[in-house]
């Protein structure tokens, strides 16, 4: 028997217009719960990455006085020598041969990028380097023709890291563990600040605001300068060392301290007058009343580009500032904190004992 007529039944491929509405609701349900979890991870990852390079800050401070029985000073000079406390800590984390370049002069090596001084959550670095409008907003001044400067998230403590001034010139460093009477462990060594800082839309677009000119520069090689070492930030040169006329005994030689040095609570160069910069950011009367704007004190929590208050530390973790303590160990500072308390947390030898948890 011969079959002439038969069906062929195929299978149809595809999908209806029901159940593709179906997939793209469940990649979308899927999408919506997995990206916040990679940004946590993303955040999670950076917060961690600063808490480490800011303990490999702590060590290098350590392993420093255990070499040379003192703390890096903030700023030094000598013969043969003008460097600042970020350069001095080179050979202890692992920057021998950019040591080695600078040959006593942080000057020399200040094009240079070092990874473990930017925070991975600070928008004014990239790979370490200005970047942004801290490249464009003043033509003209060196701290801003960089894409050659490298700058560091990671402020010292000039407290701690103190000098000897002699004539005018910090030629000794004078700080150490020992000298710190509140508790290594109740003493900012390291507090983060933006490395670029601009405030004429602080604390908003509208007057009163911090000035056009509220700006600086954290650079890491910024120690002093001499008349063939010139960095075009505003500061004058140093009269070349050594300097055989004795200045008073609150007035510091130009050319060492000044606001784009890698530091915080720097002594004034003039002790009388606040305007001589860059003096105790902790203070919450440091430049209060500064164009017309109150000096909140402590820490500033959402600081963004353009909206950064110069006269503080900030918190580049959302409201938390990473910071190292003397003990060398790592905190997670809230931007809520007391500013009197995170003042007295900054000041070694003021006798307040403070908590930072």
């Amino acid at each position: 028997m011969s079959v002439s007529n038969c069906c062929v039944f195929r299978n149809k491929s595809g999908f209806t217009l029901i159940e593709l509405l179906v997939v793209i609701a469940v990649v979308s349900l899927l999408a919506g719960l997995v990206l916040p979890s990679v940004q946590a991870i993303r955040v999670a990852s950076r917060r961690t990455q600063c808490s480490n390079q800011s303990k490999q800050l702590g060590l290098a401070c350590h392993n420093f006085e255990s070499a040379r029985k003192v703390l890096p000073p903030w700023v030094i000079v000598g013969q043969g020598q003008m460097a600042s406390g970020h350069f001095l800590l080179l050979p202890y984390l692992e920057q021998v041969p950019l040591f080695t370049e600078g040959d006593g002069y942080s000057y020399r090596v200040r094009t240079f990028a070092v990874p473990t001084f930017a925070c991975p959550n600070d928008p004014t670095l990239l790979g370490g380097k200005f970047t942004g409008n801290a490249l464009t907003i003043r033509p003209g001044r060196a701290s801003s023709v960089v894409g050659e400067f490298g700058g560091t998230s990671y402020a010292l403590n000039a407290r701690l890291a103190s000098v000897g001034f002699q004539a005018g010139h910090p030629i000794r460093a004078d700080g150490s563990l020992s000298k710190i009477r509140d508790g290594l462990s109740q003493t900012i060594l390291f507090a983060e600040r933006m490395a670029f800082s601009h405030g004429d839309q602080y604390p908003s677009a509208n007057p009163p605001n911090l000035s056009a000119d509220s700006l600086t520069w954290s650079i890491w090689a910024r120690g002093g300068k001499n008349s063939t070492n010139d960095w075009h930030d505003g500061a004058l040169a140093a009269t070349d060392f050594p300097l055989p006329s004795i200045l008073p005994r609150n007035r510091q030689t130009e050319g060492y301290s000044w606001w784009d040095c890698p530091v915080f609570d720097a002594p004034y160069r003039e002790s009388d007058n606040p305007n001589r910069g860059p003096g105790p950011r902790s203070d919450p009367s440091f430049r209060d009343g500064w164009s017309g704007v109150k000096n909140p004190g402590g820490i500033q929590a959402g600081a963004r580009v353009g909206s950064t208050d110069y006269r503080r530390m900030q918190a580049l973790h959302g409201t938390v500032m990473i910071g190292t303590l003397a003990d060398g160990s790592v905190h997670s500072i809230s931007a809520s904190i007391d500013p009197i308390v995170f003042q007295h947390a900054c000041d070694p030898t003021n006798g307040n004992t403070v908590s930072l948890e």
